[in-house]
C-alpha cells in the first residue's frame, strides 16, 4: 500500500461513522452477544507511541495476527454517544500492510485517522500475572481509508538537555 493519505475507496459519511462507533460501544460494553468478528469504519484518535517486538506472543495470537510484524497501541473510537468508561485504551492491533500504511503515514499519537477494523474478543493473558487469561475487545486494523488528522511532531521529540544539565554531567565526571 502507497504512502498516502487516502485509498481508492468511498469514504464515509459521518453519519455512517456515528452509527458504527455506537455500535463498537454497543459490542464494548456486550463484546460476547454483539461483538466477536464484526467488521467497521471507524473514526479513531490514537493516545499511545507504538508497540512491536515487546508484545507477547500470546496477546498477538489471541487477534489472530503474525509476531514479529503487528504493532499496537490504544486509540480512542470517536463520534460515539459516549456510553462507555475508559473509552481512551481501546487496544489497536495492525499488521502486515496495515502496520505499513500506519508507520508509513508516520500515525502517532494525537493521529486522528479512518479506517476499516475488524472487533474481536478472545482471552489473552494478563500483564505480570503468568498463566493467567482474560476475555477482552480489541481492534485490528484492516485497512487505513484516510487521515483526519496527522500527529503533532513537535509534541513528540524528545526534549534536548538544557546546557546547565550538561555542564552538571561534566562536573560530576570530572570532565
Amino acid at each position: 500500500m502507497n504512502s498516502v493519505d487516502t485509498v481508492n475507496i468511498a469514504l464515509p459519511t459521518e453519519e455512517t461513522l456515528m452509527e458504527n462507533a455506537k455500535k463498537f460501544e454497543m459490542a464494548w460494553l456486550r463484546p460476547k452477544t454483539i461483538g466477536d468478528g464484526k467488521e467497521l469504519t471507524l473514526r479513531m484518535r490514537v493516545n499511545k507511541k507504538w508497540t512491536g517486538w515487546k508484545l507477547k506472543d500470546a496477546v498477538v495470537e489471541s487477534v489472530g495476527l503474525e509476531v514479529g510484524d503487528t504493532i499496537n497501541t490504544e486509540v480512542s473510537i470517536l463520534l460515539g454517544p459516549d456510553l462507555i468508561d475508559d473509552v481512551g485504551d481501546t487496544d489497536l492491533f495492525a499488521s502486515a500492510e496495515s502496520a505499513d500504511w500506519l508507520l508509513e503515514n508516520e500515525i502517532c499519537k494525537g493521529s486522528v485517522i479512518d479506517g476499516r477494523v475488524k472487533l474481536i474478543y478472545s482471552q489473552a493473558p494478563v500483564g505480570g500475572v503468568e498463566g493467567r487469561l482474560v476475555w477482552r475487545i480489541s481492534i485490528v486494523l484492516l485497512e487505513g481509508i484516510q487521515i483526519i488528522n496527522k500527529r503533532d511532531k513537535s509534541a513528540n521529540k524528545t526534549k534536548p538537555a538544557k546546557s546547565a544539565d550538561i555542564k552538571t554531567l561534566r562536573e560530576l565526571l570530572g570532565n
